[in-house]
């Protein structure tokens, strides 16, 4: 929330927020700043790709950390059960 800074999920704008995090990252990477975290939820493989892409083009290397139950099955962003059971059910990021 922009008035009170408090923060408010709304999955109907994620695909927006996805968008966003892959243009702030190719802005980081345009000016070759020297470390680039990048924070999102991939659940699956192509989710990942524009990073990679991105990677090599810039000639970044890359490292992917994955956290899994983080937050002891407990969602911080009012995310429904139902939600984040599809989200499980669809994870299926394999790294090579």
């Amino acid at each position: 929330n922009p008035d009170t800074g408090a923060y408010i999920f709304e999955y109907d704008k994620n695909h927006l927020a996805y968008k966003q995090c892959v243009e702030n990252t190719k802005e980081a990477m345009k000016i070759y700043l020297p470390l680039i975290l990048v924070d999102n939820t991939f659940t699956m493989d192509w989710e990942m790709e524009p990073y990679f892409q991105m990677a090599e083009h810039f000639e970044y290397l890359i490292h992917v950390v994955t956290v899994e139950n983080y937050h002891g099955n407990k969602s911080i962003h009012d995310v429904t059960d139902a939600q984040l059971e599809k989200m499980k059910s669809k994870y299926k990021v394999r790294l090579v």
